[in-house]
Order: C-alpha cells, then sequence, then structure tokens
C-alpha cells in the first residue's frame, strides 16, 4: 500500500490530503488485477507527460528549434534523468528575472533600490 499525498493547489492554505492506494508490485501484477489495455494506456499517457516535460524544459532554457527539440525526444530514456546543469546563484536570479512579467520586475527593482538607500542610510 502506497502513502500518496496531494496537494490541492500551490497557493498558500491549498487543501492537503493523504490516502493509501494498492499500486501493484509489478507490471504483471498490474496487468492481472487492472487489465492489458488499461496497463498499456496508463503507460501511454505517462510517456506523454514525460515527453511533454522534457520539451517544456527545453523550452524554458530558449530551445525553440524543432529538429533540436525532436532529438532530444528521440534520445530520451524513461526514467533516466539527463545530466544536472549547475548553475551559479547569479545564472539562477537572472533566469527567474526573465521569467518575470514587467510589473513584477519593476516591484522588485524598486524594492532593491530601497533596500540600497536603507542599508546606505545605516552604513
Amino acid at each position: 500500500m502506497a502513502e500518496i499525498k496531494i496537494k490541492s493547489g500551490r497557493e498558500e492554505g491549498a487543501q492537503t490530503a493523504t490516502v493509501n492506494f494498492d499500486i501493484p508490485a509489478s507490471t504483471s501484477d498490474a496487468v492481472a488485477k487492472y487489465g492489458e489495455q488499461t496497463v498499456n494506456d496508463l503507460l501511454g499517457r505517462a510517456l506523454v507527460l514525460g515527453v511533454q516535460a522534457l520539451v517544456r524544459v527545453k523550452m524554458s532554457k530558449g530551445e525553440t528549434d524543432q529538429a533540436t527539440l525532436q532529438a532530444a525526444v528521440d534520445s530520451w530514456t524513461p526514467g533516466v534523468r539527463g545530466p544536472v546543469t549547475k548553475q551559479t546563484p547569479l545564472e539562477r536570479a537572472t533566469n527567474a528575472l526573465k521569467a518575470m512579467d514587467p510589473a513584477a520586475l519593476a516591484e522588485l527593482l524598486a524594492k532593491v533600490k530601497a533596500a540600497q538607500k536603507g542599508s546606505h542610510a545605516a552604513g
């Protein structure tokens, strides 16, 4: 029996629940419990989600060339993570700034300027 934790969303105050579910230990157990067609359908959906996640990550890093995206999908092995690319704190911050809408970016800039004025006044 697997314990599955669920959160209703990402917002603050989201509801949470924990349920138990019997996940078969092997493919043959899954086929015996649910049938071959259901197991194959679930596998197909899981593979689609994996491909979508892979391509989403590539696109979020600026990759848009169809041939390059297809090559990434062609070389993908389900269940095997790609190499982890280490980013410096500056690179992470720069990427986060690129993803912000102009209003949020302006608000952040105002806060940074206010913080700089405050640190100069205290120093």
